[in-house]
């Protein structure tokens, strides 16, 4: 059964023998509720969350988005394609990573994307190696006429061969860009109007935005066994004529709210709801009793909140025991055997 914050509140005030609030008040209990959910989701590192960062060109730093407390793992958009999450150390004391050279000034190298680096586990900002180069995604205005491959832009200096071409329903899909003269256009694919079409909006996006080294397909270690990985095509940014922008997937820890459990509207009615399993619930009890016990710092309500600390403890370390891997991620847990791989970096 899963409790709201009033039926949390109200264990909370009868285990301190305080249903009138006499000794602590309701805005005091929630407080602590809060806190010992913050703690909960900080020392187990569940629930996790996934979430996207778009890519901009020449952007090296990014920030880690609120909602997660760190990162644990990143992967390309949409793909089971991991990237590296390495630490400033292993570029600074490297040559070479991933078969690519490092250079001395790694901070200001361009290229394709090869890993996140993260200073440490609770940074506010992450890097991406190298900065990835040029434009990865322009929009244009566009003349072309009917059934033809070449087009004529309003402007061509951000664009480069190799580009995919959607936003328009004439484009077919995965069309790329074959050659570039001047502001006109030759395109891999002939259009699909029947008529001549002036003004259109174009969006190109880069197709080199992550290194094809990071990009190989692995081998499974079960013969015909297919892998979930697979071989990253740049035009599947694409789907029909609907352009989906480059951008990273970063999973971690879903960081909770220290005003809220949930939802700040839904505390004062008391029905905000935790953001942990429902079988863990009963820790945000004694987690609030140890915290309220504390605040009288008496010797006998310090062995008190002592004894509610090593409760609330053990509901960590069953999380942690019971739920220590999402059994859907590659990386562990009770995965099945069609969705173990082995991925070797050369």
């Amino acid at each position: 059964m899963s409790l709201n914050l009033g039926q949390l509140r109200t264990r909370v005030e009868r285990l301190l023998q305080d249903t009138d609030n006499r000794r602590w008040t309701d805005a005091e209990i929630n407080d602590y509720i809060f806190d010992a959910q913050h703690e909960f989701v900080r020392l187990t590192g569940y629930p996790l969350l996934t979430t996207n960062v778009d890519l901009q060109g020449l952007v090296a730093e990014y920030d880690v988005p609120t909602d997660l407390m760190d990162i644990q793992r990143a992967r390309v958009r949409n793909r089971a394609v991991e990237i590296p999450i390495i630490s400033p150390t292993v570029l600074d004391e490297s040559s070479t990573f991933l078969n690519e050279s490092v250079d001395a000034d790694w901070r200001s190298q361009t290229g394709p994307i090869r890993a996140v680096v993260l200073d440490h586990q609770s940074a506010s900002k992450f890097r991406l190696f190298p900065i990835p180069a040029g434009n990865i995604v322009s929009t244009v205005t566009a003349s072309f006429n009917a059934t033809t491959t070449d087009i004529v832009v309003s402007d061509a200096s951000d664009l480069t061969v190799g580009m995919y071409v959607g936003g328009n329903s004439n484009i077919p899909e995965k069309t790329a860009i074959a050659s570039i003269s001047g502001t006109t256009i030759t395109l891999t694919k002939t259009t699909t109007n029947t008529g001549a079409v002036s003004n259109a909006s174009i969006t190109f996006v880069s197709s080199n935005v992550f290194s094809n080294y990071l990009l190989q397909v692995p081998s499974t270690d079960v013969d015909a066994i297919s892998g979930t990985d697979i071989l990253y095509d740049s035009g599947g940014f694409f789907q029909g004529t609907i352009v989906v922008l480059p951008s990273i997937e970063l999973q971690g820890t879903k960081n909770p709210p220290r005003d809220a459990l949930q939802t700040l509207a839904n505390v004062a009615g008391g029905t905000d709801v935790p953001i942990i399993g429902s079988r863990f619930h009963e820790a945000l009890v004694f987690g609030a009793v140890e915290r309220a016990y504390l605040k009288e710092n008496e010797l006998r309500n310090v062995q008190k909140s002592g004894a509610f600390r090593e409760r609330f403890l053990q509901f960590v370390a069953e999380a942690r025991r019971e739920e220590h891997e999402n059994r859907i991620r590659r990386v562990g847990g009770a995965n099945r055997v069609r969705m173990k791989v082995s991925r070797r970096w050369v």
